[in-house]
């Protein structure tokens, strides 16, 4: 069971509490107010509004749970078993008493539940003035002076002291000095509530910037202990531009070396090629015969000829690289003595020689094999 007082406690410092399936207990603020046609002076107060409508009530649970030391759901269960008594001892004896608050009334022909405030509900608040209803009784103009007689029953009510009844009972004289004084005082109430939130404001505002500028800081800081500052940024992309550049450097010396290589390497080439066509010959090759014929007497024999040699060392290299491609291959020089002809096939028949021409054209792939007839 939760003790009413607690709930009293929970409503001074929240201003609201509700109850499922009763309604929402509200304090609500009114200014003073001054009616001069009822010569009535009411004070500024607080009051409590009851309003059968439920609001949300998770703020008072975690309230019951933290000073009851209970669980969330313990605190919603005790919130419950409270309500449920309530309304029984509603249905039973008419009212329910809620501390210094007031009390629940219950209506048995309508059904409806409404909240009584006590007088004193907000005596020990600072909304409390400690001021009650003031009634004035009326003034007689035929009292006053030629002065007094143009003034307003405002003006009126600050400057002549009247008799007032607190709670309709007791009647007391005041002055008007001691009735200005309590409006100066209520006033005074007013301005410092408004200073008081705007005061609250401004330091809400200056908190947001305060860690606004720090996140500010924040930030500059953790970017300055990655890059300790603008100028060692600058000189680490200038370094890399120079090492970058360097590189580039040296790639082009590269090509521009491995292009001179080639070239030198073309060159070589050309020499060997225009030394080994100097090295060989193919003057005694056929234009319009197959056969050339060099020999001296009547009798000789018919040579197929791949290749003709001025260097015996050349010769002898390609001798060796067409005998490793299994042909049968031969040198023969001529008469003079200064050409070293390479043959693969030697017969005494012309006939024999032009059939294996043919054949060895297709063989070897190549076209310009000729016929030696020595």
């Amino acid at each position: 069971m939760i003790p009413p007082k607690l709930i009293a406690e929970y409503f001074y410092e929240f201003k609201k509490v509700s109850f499922e399936g009763i309604g929402t207990l509200e304090r609500k603020h009114k200014s003073a107010k001054a009616d001069v046609a009822d010569k009535v002076f009411v004070p500024p107060t607080a009051y409590i509004e009851f309003s059968p409508e439920v609001s949300n009530s998770d703020a008072f649970i975690k309230y019951i749970s933290v000073t009851q030391n209970l669980t969330q759901k313990e605190a919603e269960l005790k919130i419950q078993q409270f309500v449920t008594q309530l309304k029984a001892v509603l249905e039973s004896k008419n009212e329910y008493p809620l501390d210094k608050l007031g009390r629940f009334l219950y209506n048995k022909n309508t059904k409806q539940i409404t909240f009584q405030q006590n007088p004193d509900a907000f005596a020990d608040s600072p909304f409390y003035y400690g001021l009650g209803e003031a009634h004035f009784l009326p003034v007689s103009r035929s009292t006053l002076t030629g002065s007094e007689k143009n003034e307003t029953p405002k003006e009126e009510i600050h400057k002549v002291g009247s008799n007032f009844s607190k709670n309709s009972n007791t009647v007391a004289k005041i002055t008007a000095q001691e009735l200005k004084k309590s409006l100066e005082v209520i006033e005074k109430k007013e301005e410092q509530e408004k200073t008081e939130k705007k005061s609250s404001k401004k330091m809400l505002i200056i908190g947001i910037s305060t860690g606004l500028i720090s996140l500010f800081i924040i930030l500059v800081f953790g970017l300055s202990y990655f890059f300790p500052s603008l100028d060692a940024l600058h000189v680490y992309h200038k370094k890399h531009d120079s090492l970058k550049s360097k590189n580039n450097t040296t790639h082009q010396d590269s090509v521009q070396h491995q292009t001179h290589k080639d070239t030198l390497q073309h060159e070589n080439n050309t020499k060997v090629q225009e030394e080994v066509h100097n090295n060989t010959t193919t003057s005694n090759a056929p234009t319009n015969s197959s056969i050339v014929n060099e020999a001296t007497g009547n009798t000789g024999s018919y040579y197929i000829i791949v290749a003709s040699f001025i260097n015996p060392d050349i010769a002898n290299q390609h001798l060796n690289t067409w005998r490793s491609k299994g042909f049968d291959a031969h040198i023969t020089t001529s008469h003079q003595g200064n050409k070293y002809r390479l043959y693969i096939h030697q017969s005494d028949k012309e006939q024999d020689a032009l059939n294996s021409l043919a054949e060895f054209k297709s063989k070897t792939g190549k076209s310009d094999l000729w016929i030696l007839y020595q």
